[in-house]
């Protein structure tokens, strides 16, 4: 049983870097105005995404303050 959930955590893991590399190759494509193949690739933003969400999803909050007070910070400071 826990290998399969292993082996299902590279397979997201691997999407997740194949969405991660198509957004690259839309920003590529893009800068080059190769607009046409940057149409095709910018596919891989919903996957990342979703990946992204899947992911983050599956991590342990231990304490929910200390939680949203880590993302103000990561989001707000920068802001």
């Amino acid at each position: 049983m826990n290998e399969q959930a292993d082996s299902r955590d590279i397979v997201l893991t691997l999407l997740h870097i194949i969405g991660m590399l198509l957004i690259l190759l839309c920003h590529f494509f893009q800068a080059e105005k190769i607009y046409y193949i940057s149409e095709i690739v910018i596919s891989g933003v919903p996957l990342f995404l979703f990946t992204s969400g899947f992911l983050s999803g599956k991590k342990e909050i231990k304490n929910i303050g200390k939680w949203y007070l880590k993302k103000a910070k990561r989001v707000l400071i920068p802001y």
